[in-house]
């Protein structure tokens, strides 16, 4: 079984989308601490004029300060933001040929919100892109997971409770993850996205939503790339994790 864990991003990244499809199971990891000016509850949007990048941010409201966990956190006046930012797209994106493509995502994930909470309102924009452009892997709240540890140990934890025989790890979890962590039935790999950027052409949309490739090469392309076996088989085991 090819395990994710991942938290829940407001509007993901490409890269994030990609890497939930090619697994069995997705593991959403709202039961850390929340960080501000992070992906939780922000995607980066690129205009038709590409200088002049912004973010659509969901305010907060955190009952425990900076000690609040994901599932905590709150949203300020969430549909009123969502339509607000309906209008944002609309304007921004004017002229780009998939524009319509975008915003009829967007309507249907305005239809389908029905919580407050930050991480049902990112969970969903997760799941409602992979619906319509990907396969859709199992998914579970770290909330009905016993793990323990931090960082690499409560990787493996949760890999362990899962019965995985595969983690997909990011480039970012080169830096603390180690294999002496995990088991013996359970294979680390990772995902080479700039490799794989480097012959799509999407080096410039490694940090923006996807709804920014989505503007402007449509649904097919979105679709072919997140559903091209060849892509799943750059998921290379790692040399460079830590002993």
């Amino acid at each position: 079984m090819r395990l994710v864990i991942h938290q829940p991003n407001f509007v993901p990244r490409l890269k994030v989308l990609q890497k939930i499809a090619c697994a069995d199971r997705w593991v959403i990891l709202e039961t850390v601490q929340y960080v501000k000016q992070e992906w939780q509850n922000r995607c980066k949007i690129v205009p038709r004029n590409e200088g002049y990048a912004f973010w659509l941010t969901l305010p907060t409201r955190l009952p425990l300060g900076s000690k609040s966990r994901i599932e905590e956190v709150t949203v300020s006046d969430h549909r009123r933001q969502l339509e607000r930012h309906h209008v944002q797209l609309r304007c921004a994106l004017e002229g780009l040929p998939h524009r319509a493509e975008v915003l009829d995502y967007w309507d249907e994930f305005l239809a389908l919100v029905n919580a407050e909470t930050l991480s049902q309102i990112s969970t969903l924009s997760t799941l409602l892109a992979l619906r319509r452009y990907a396969r859709t892997p199992d998914s579970v709240s770290s909330k009905e997971i016993a793990y323990t540890g931090t960082k690499s140990a409560l990787v493996a934890s949760i890999c362990q409770h899962c019965g995985a025989t595969e983690y997909i790890a990011d480039s970012g979890s080169l830096s603390y993850l180690r294999l002496s962590d995990f088991g013996p039935d359970t294979i680390v790999r990772w995902q080479d996205w700039d490799g794989q950027a480097n012959h799509t052409g999407l080096q410039n949309w490694r940090d923006t939503a996807f709804l920014n490739v989505l503007a402007r090469k449509g649904a097919n392309f979105v679709r072919d790339h997140l559903n091209d076996p060849l892509l799943v088989n750059k998921l290379e085991p790692t040399s460079l994790l830590q002993n």
